[in-house]
């Protein structure tokens, strides 16, 4: 064959006519399949590579996958020039399934297919050219076990015209806001806390620059509990991820999803930002970003004890944030003039919503150190709640962490819970129309009190036994003779 001419005369002819002309130049030339020809009048190619470039799906469009899977019967190589890596960057995604035709023969695969050879031409490995394509059940086949793929392999993207950055997997998944493939990374073994580019970015600083949250949540969710991402990284400009979508935030790049992002970062620990401008942003915000963690907490099963933990504790600085309020806020704090903003209708209850995530009545009575049964993958794309589990399953899980040896931990959550159910109460004791500048309210919308052994104290004062207190921790925990009884009834 002297033109890719012949070989489409061959290929309108019929699947017979092709075969014959294929045996015939194999008969003789041995090596037909690897000599390679001009095409488009700069490029040499393969046979194998030419009828990829011109498949085409469609009515009267030049369909080449029954001559493909016949080349490749006859043993065409497709590493030679990296056929895959072709298809994929073409997405010719239909002819992806030819290159595995039995998925059971997976050692067989695995011995013909060169997984981590980068593409010449553009230094690009073929898991490379998989997350290209954003298409997650081509990811899974290349990384299903018994495949001896180096998940860490770096690659050179492009990034603008005429620029390139050399990135691991993990990173190009994230940058191109592909939590499937972050996640199946993650599973196989991708490093997490490598830095790349001139910023030195982990995945996390990544993702959080770019803003690609969903990414950052599967980040996040998959590494829950092993120590192993660091919230505290900082690039090379000495910026945490916690500022980076703060700064997103304030710029209002999609600034709800910025908001989620600060959310899911504080459940998971992170600290609250350092530059006094993004703290004052947060306050401004804290109302949204108290429902962004309800929300996280519902989409994910995730627990918010920890960002709890944080509002509740007097020596950080989400502390002030989260119980701060605007300039008439710090008015009232001293002069217990709160009732006038009350009467609007305005009332300070951060506080309130805050424990909410805790206890927000009967119904949402489960306990928060509950193990979700979300996936990574499965909480960003439903709409479950772990408001779902039943009190039976709550109570299994209970039970499973007391003869673990955890008691502790549970005994912990219980005094949140306590805590959480007294706020609840008072505040429904108080009404709309009570006046709000008595001791406990502005202890609570202020910050003050933030655990039940403060509340405790309080309530034993002397002087304090005919107060709303003192009727709420009665009705609770009782000594049989509560001055009232239904201020707080649901």
């Amino acid at each position: 064959m002297k033109s890719f001419a012949e070989l489409e005369r061959a290929s309108e002819s019929g699947g017979e006519a092709f075969a014959a002309f294929i045996r015939k130049e194999l008969s003789a030339d041995k090596n037909f399949f690897d000599r390679r020809f001009l095409f488009k009048d700069t490029e040499q190619i393969t046979v194998l590579n030419y009828l990829i470039y011109i498949h085409e799906v469609g009515l009267g469009k030049p369909c080449r996958k029954n001559h493909i899977r016949f080349l490749l019967d006859m043993g065409a190589d497709f590493n030679l020039d990296c056929s895959i890596h072709l298809l994929l960057r073409l997405k010719k995604l239909d002819l992806f399934p030819l290159f595995f035709p039995n998925l059971d023969e997976g050692q067989e695969v695995q011995r013909k297919i060169e997984f981590n050879s980068p593409e010449l031409i553009t230094g690009r490995t073929l898991l490379s050219r998989a997350i290209s394509t954003g298409d997650a059940s081509i990811l899974k086949t290349l990384l299903r076990s018994g495949f001896e793929i180096d998940v860490n392999a770096p690659n050179q993207i492009q990034v603008k015209m005429g620029q390139t950055i050399t990135m691991q997997p993990l990173h190009q998944a994230v940058a191109s806001n592909f939590p499937e493939a972050t996640y199946y990374l993650l599973q196989n073994g991708a490093i997490i806390d490598t830095p790349c580019g001139r910023l030195r970015e982990t995945p996390l600083l990544l993702a959080a620059r770019l803003g690609t949250i969903k990414s950052l949540e599967v980040l996040l969710s998959a590494t829950a509990g092993q120590n192993c991402i660091d919230l505290q990284a900082e690039n090379k400009e000495a910026e945490r991820a916690i500022d980076l979508l703060c700064k997103r935030l304030m710029n209002q790049e999609k600034p709800q999803e910025a908001l989620y992002g600060i959310a899911m970062l504080l459940c998971h620990g992170a600290k609250a930002p350092r530059d006094e401008s993004f703290r004052s942003l947060l306050r401004s915000n804290r109302f949204a970003l108290i429902d962004q963690v309800k929300e996280y907490k519902k989409q994910s099963g995730s627990s918010a004890e920890l960002f709890i933990d944080a509002c509740h504790d007097k020596n950080n600085p989400l502390h002030d944030i989260m119980y701060a309020n605007t300039w008439l806020h710090l008015f009232w704090r001293y002069s217990r003039l709160q009732w006038i903003w009350h009467l609007f209708g305005l009332n300070c209850d951060e506080a309130f919503r805050i424990e909410a995530l805790v206890y927000d009545g009967p119904e949402s009575d489960v306990p928060g150190f509950v193990q979700n049964k979300f996936s990574p993958l499965e909480s960003i794309a439903t709409s479950r709640s772990n408001e779902e589990l039943s009190v039976s399953e709550a109570s299994e899980q209970r039970e499973k962490i007391d003869l673990s040896g955890q008691k502790s931990k549970l005994e912990e959550w219980e005094r949140k819970r306590q805590f959480a159910m007294f706020a609840w109460c008072y505040e429904k004791s108080c009404g709309f129309f009570s006046n709000p500048a008595r001791n406990m309210y502005l202890k609570l919308t202020t910050g003050d009190i933030t655990n039940i052994e403060e509340v405790r104290d309080y309530a034993a004062k002397a002087g304090n036994e005919k107060t709303t207190t003192r009727a709420v921790m009665n009705a609770l925990y009782g000594d049989g003779n509560p001055t009232h009884t239904n201020l707080y009834a649901p």
